[in-house]
């Protein structure tokens, strides 16, 4: 077919023009759009995978915090284990006292003085009084148990801005009566 004659039947020659010469700048907004979405739906996931790390991660903090707080009720368990005597009666109640492994004897030590574990944790222990009933059950009040102590052990750690904790309590005695 020539052009004349398509003239002739009442075509022109913008009706056979490529349909894509009219869609260039419609085609350039798609674009523009397409990439928009995929660079909101890429910031999302990777939004999303930070949060997850940092959950993680702070879970990680406190299995940690954990271990180490059960590691001083051992540790002070060991002590008392060595003798009661020289090692927990002669520590004042209600003081924060602090562990320390001592490499060359193999063994822990109380201290007063501060160490952190992993340049993170902080672990200290208060030993407290025990009381018993008539019944000898422990009570708040009632007869001082010289043979048993309340041991508390507290980990602390920085966590982004704030200072969490974990705390664990028992009850040691003196169980092998030295």
């Amino acid at each position: 077919f020539s052009l004349s004659l398509l003239a002739t039947l009442g075509y022109n020659r913008f009706m056979f023009r490529s349909p894509l010469s009219h869609k260039k700048g419609i085609n350039l907004v798609e674009v523009l759009i397409a990439a928009s979405i995929f660079v909101a739906f890429v910031a999302v996931l990777i939004t999303v995978h930070i949060i997850y790390l940092n959950v993680a991660f702070s879970g990680v903090k406190k299995v940690k915090a954990t271990f180490l707080a059960e590691e001083g009720i051992e540790a002070i368990k060991l002590i008392r284990d060595k003798s009661w005597t020289e090692n927990i009666a002669s520590i004042p109640v209600n003081t924060n006292y602090y562990l320390s492994y001592n490499s060359s004897t193999n063994f822990w030590a109380t201290t007063t003085t501060n160490t952190y574990i992993e340049g993170l944790y902080e672990r200290n222990f208060v030993l407290g009084n025990v009381y018993r009933d008539s019944n000898s059950d422990i009570a708040s009040s009632g007869t001082l148990d010289a043979n048993a102590r309340k041991v508390t052990v507290t980990v602390s750690w920085r966590d982004k801005n704030a200072t969490t904790t974990k705390t664990i309590n028992t009850y040691i005695t003196n169980l092998f009566g030295n």
